[in-house]
């Protein structure tokens, strides 16, 4: 099975349903291209996960199977990529301590408890 490892920005606020979490990711291939893959979530805890962390402009790292589909728009045909999520790693603009016991996300960050109380480890 092909396995694929991306970095990028969400490009819309993720679409939530029963059954999965869908959100778009911008990938710079170089200074003129850019190529959009889409991200598909079905574990509940991916979803629970970014439903609460994702939104537009968040970095994410993105890891799972993935395929490519053509589709043509105007009379131009252009190729989409969809992953299938596996592993997904926030961007260091947002992030969330995980109870691994429980599944519970919870908000907040570490912070040095040796040293100054405002510098984050």
């Amino acid at each position: 099975m092909n396995q694929v490892q991306i970095a990028g920005f969400v490009g819309s606020s993720p679409e939530i349903s029963e059954k999965t979490a869908v959100f778009n990711v911008a990938v710079r291939l170089n200074k003129e291209k850019t190529m959009w893959g889409r991200c598909v979530a079905f574990s509940e805890f991916y979803k629970k996960l970014i439903k609460e962390f994702i939104e537009k402009g968040s970095f994410v790292c993105v890891g799972g199977s993935f395929e490519l589909s053509e589709y043509e728009k105007d009379g131009v045909k252009s190729w989409r990529f969809t992953i299938y999520v596996e592993h997904l790693t926030l961007g260091p603009s947002r992030s969330a301590q995980i109870d691994f016991s429980t599944g519970e996300i919870i908000e907040g960050k570490k912070t040095n408890t040796q040293g100054s109380e405002d510098v984050p480890y």
